[in-house]
């Protein structure tokens, strides 16, 4: 037989020969899809979330959303050790709401919430799991009691007794820190949590009476070391984020690094680089049950550069001197990510970076960064929120 008539004669048997004779049928390998496993004779629907779910009436589904669909293939006897199940929930009241313009997908924040309050490491680890979004449904595949902490977040989102709060924003720079004088022993503190090795945040947090804020905030206006950076008063959705920055309009540059040219054959030339100046403010309130305080998530970061250092390095060129100027900034840096829980709506919260020298204010000195200037600026930041009553009402129509 020669190669030819061996290659005809291969194809033809494949041709005869069902698929599963080839071993190319799925049930062989151990593995069934969920549509396949709800089917079988003996295992429980309920146990892949098919059927009557223990959450309802949270939870709901609309037609042709069936979750077996999109289950991967899993072993029944896994899922039943596991006790892993779905939950659907029904989040198109909420994505219909007047988000703002730069909320493409509000259903993300839902999937953000989840993760701070379940934590994101049961989603990754050797459970099967499984959490999307779409602008109708948030869908969640996992043991029965994420799927309850699942849904204590998507009710915080839908019954939440305000659809909008305000959020109103300042930053204060602080060439003084001793503003705390006559006020410290009115301040509550605010537990913040651990930076580095375990050790506290170089930042603090305090809340404070709405009369104790503007009395503080007025002494502030009459002194010269205080300065108003940035004042917004803005409308948010229960659970999305606000991002503020602001900062100098030009970034700061320096000679940071070196360069051939090769247009005009001269050998090195430095580089200019820049560094941007400024606060960067994302703030997510997210109502509790009450609806009289909320969990804030809470991303801060300050930079400043102190000063430029200069440097002197030697470099081969066909023209010019072979020593040549660099500059080394110096720079501050501040940051405060965390979820400060439980920020009663009737109080202030007060937020102090640290000691960013500078930053907002006069440096002095040559090119407004050289030696002289404020070297125990504080950057502050005052929030205040206030429920929106025009949404209460809203919500209350529709119940």
């Amino acid at each position: 037989m020669n190669r030819r008539t061996a290659l005809f004669s291969t194809m033809m048997l494949g041709g005869l020969i069902g698929r599963a004779a080839r071993g190319q049928d799925r049930r062989s390998s151990g593995f069934r899809p969920a549509q396949e496993m709800v089917d079988e004779p003996g295992l429980d629907p309920d146990l892949l979330g098919i059927g009557t779910d223990p959450l309802a009436p949270e939870i709901g589904r609309r037609g042709g959303s069936d979750p077996a669909e999109d289950l991967p293939f899993t072993p029944p006897s896994q899922i039943k050790q596991q006790g892993l199940g779905w939950g659907i929930f029904n989040i198109a009241p909420y994505t219909a709401l007047p988000h703002s313009r730069d909320t493409a997908k509000p259903e993300t924040a839902l999937i953000e919430w989840v993760f701070r309050h379940t934590g994101s490491d049961i989603w990754h680890g050797e459970d099967l799991a499984v959490l999307s979004a779409t602008s109708k449904q948030l869908r969640a595949f996992h043991r029965e009691e994420v799927i309850a902490k699942v849904n204590e977040v998507y009710k915080r989102f839908v019954d939440a007794w305000f659809d909008v709060l305000t959020l109103r924003v300042r930053i204060v720079a602080a060439v003084d820190p001793r503003w705390r004088l006559d006020v410290f022993s009115r301040l509550e503190p605010v537990r913040l949590g651990t930076q580095g090795r375990g050790g506290p945040q170089a930042q603090q947090a305090w809340l404070v009476e709405p009369s104790t804020t503007e009395q503080l905030m007025a002494t502030m206006s009459l002194s010269q070391a205080f300065r108003l950076v940035e004042e917004r008063k803005e409308p948010i959705v229960n659970g999305q984020t606000l991002s503020l920055r602001t900062g100098l309009k030009d970034p700061i540059t320096y000679r940071g690094g070196l360069d051939r040219s090769n247009t005009v054959q001269i050998g090195f030339e430095p580089t200019v680089d820049a560094i941007e100046e400024g606060v960067e403010l994302r703030a997510s309130p997210l109502l509790r049950d009450d609806g009289t305080s909320v969990d804030l998530a809470v991303d801060l970061r300050a930079t400043v550069v102190k000063r430029k250092h200069l440097t002197r390095v030697i470099v081969p060129r066909q023209i010019g001197p072979a020593e040549m100027d660099l500059d080394v900034p110096e720079v501050a840096h501040s940051r405060l990510n965390q979820t400060i829980p439980k920020w009663p709506l009737d109080k202030t919260l007060l937020i102090s970076a640290g000691i960013l020298p500078g930053i907002f204010m006069n440096k002095g000195g040559p090119l407004n960064l050289g030696f002289g200037g404020p070297s125990q600026t504080e950057l502050l930041v005052v929030l205040d929120l206030q429920s929106n009553l025009e949404s209460a009402r809203r919500r209350r129509d529709r119940r």
